[in-house]
């Protein structure tokens, strides 16, 4: 079987890069020694190679493949994908100009707005895209997605985002954590007590900002931060999820962050003296659940 995974446009939001980054990790977990998987650029982000033990291309020609199925995750049901004229759709239109009959499933799938008219409007141009694509495959990541396509695709799943496999990556351990991390500057007159040993992370290489201290193209880089702090502050959904999956408690400062936070809700969390805890075995659960459902949805029709 024949895999393209698009991915790609995460220099703008390093949280696309830890969602391709998991779904890659679950990917890993779904494949056979004889599958084929090929990873489409589509987006704006650097040259990146992940060893995946099958075979993998960064850049490949989507002329050529030939794929059985197509995968996509994260924020898509969005204008940047589905809009005419932007990148995303015009790697859309050549791909499936040339590989017509390609099943397409969607893991960890959501939108960007989980309240605004605007959601709608794109969410009833996707319906049109998914129904001429032969896509009757969804997990989503969120509510608003699942109650909107549960009666209109056959096979769709409530499923979480798909960030929470990130902690299968085999992260260096530091020996000695002394650091805290604020992933937003906006927090630094907001946190109260401020921590000592702090790491402000900016995490848009392309907008730097004059106060960070630390800002890096990679997101291994920033996984290696978030999974060795001691605590993390963010009003960022990136900053939660890959710091919850590897045990480290954060402060979310929700009402100063987007609608996406609406992915938390399906996570097993608890607070803990104003610091969310992830209940991992719950976790584990659910993403064994899941892995179920994209093998299935892989493999079968």
């Amino acid at each position: 079987m024949k895999i393209a995974y698009f991915a790609g446009g995460y220099i703008g939001n390093i949280g696309n890069a830890f969602i391709e980054l998991g779904c890659l990790e679950a990917l890993k977990k779904c494949l056979s020694k004889n599958d084929e998987l090929y990873i489409l650029n589509c987006g704006d982000s650097f040259d990146r190679i992940f060893d995946l033990g099958n075979k993998v291309d960064t850049f490949v020609d989507m002329y050529s493949i030939k794929a059985d199925v197509a995968v996509f995750t994260g924020m898509v049901f969005c204008k940047d994908f589905i809009q005419e004229g932007t990148i995303w759709k015009q790697c859309l239109d050549i791909f499936y100009k040339y590989n017509p009959n390609c099943k397409t499933v969607f893991f960890g799938a959501g939108v960007g707005d989980t309240t605004g008219v605007k959601t709608v409007k794109y969410l009833k141009l996707f319906l049109a895209f998914l129904k001429d694509k032969n896509c009757e495959h969804i997990i989503t990541r969120d509510a608003s997605s699942y109650n909107f396509f549960k009666d209109k695709i056959t096979n769709v799943y409530k499923g979480i985002d798909m960030a929470s496999f990130l902690h299968y990556i085999d992260i260096p351990k530091m020996c000695n954590k002394k650091f805290n991390i604020i992933c937003d500057e906006k927090l630094v007159n907001i946190v109260k007590p401020m921590p000592t040993d702090i790491v402000l992370q900016h995490a848009d290489v392309v907008n730097l900002r004059k106060n960070a201290n630390y800002c890096s193209t990679s997101p291994l880089n920033y996984l290696y931060f978030l999974g060795n702090a001691c605590k993390v502050y963010t009003n960022r959904i990136h900053g939660v999820i890959p710091s919850l999956v590897f045990g480290v408690p954060v402060k979310f400062f929700s009402k100063i962050s987007s609608d996406r936070h609406a992915v938390l809700n399906e996570f097993p969390t608890e607070n803990k003296d104003g610091f969310l805890i992830l209940d991992m075995p719950t976790l584990l659960k659910r993403q064994k659940e899941q892995l179920e459902i994209m093998t299935d949805f892989l493999r079968n029709k």
